[in-house]
């Protein structure tokens, strides 16, 4: 019993390390890519849309925010995953579907977030590079 709830204990921390690093590669990449678009509307004359670029900055900034939604949804995923661990060492009956709905529900913020930056990364080429 000890070997598999050792395996349990790994596996869990290797998977909220896995979620701390998709959230701060969002955050990251996001919020990288708002300051880069900044700068390069410093060093261009005239910017075909400049609309676009408000555009493009909103996707990046969406982009942050799901990152930031997927770090509070992998949070409380993680909360519900270790009370039903304990109510399952306690052998009590219990059901794990909070933790999958919020697991989800991260991957989805993470998803989305990579979807905002592509997204904002089309935008702003076509603006600047056109």
């Amino acid at each position: 019993m000890a070997g598999e709830s050792d395996f349990q204990l790994q596996n869990s921390n290797q998977a909220i390390e896995f979620a701390k690093e998709s959230v701060r590669l969002g955050v990251t990449v996001n919020g990288g890519a708002a300051v880069a678009i900044i700068g390069f509307l410093g060093a261009k004359e005239n910017i075909s849309d400049p609309q676009a670029i408000r555009y493009a900055l909103a996707c990046f900034a969406t982009g942050v925010g799901l990152s930031f939604f997927a770090a509070i949804a992998g949070y409380f995923a993680q909360t519900c995953f270790a009370h039903w661990n304990y109510l399952r060492g306690s052998g009590k009956d219990a059901g794990a579907g909070w933790a999958y709905a919020l697991s989800a529900i991260g991957i989805v913020c993470i998803v989305g977030s990579v979807a905002a930056f592509i997204r904002g990364v089309i935008v702003v080429g076509r603006a600047l590079f056109v």
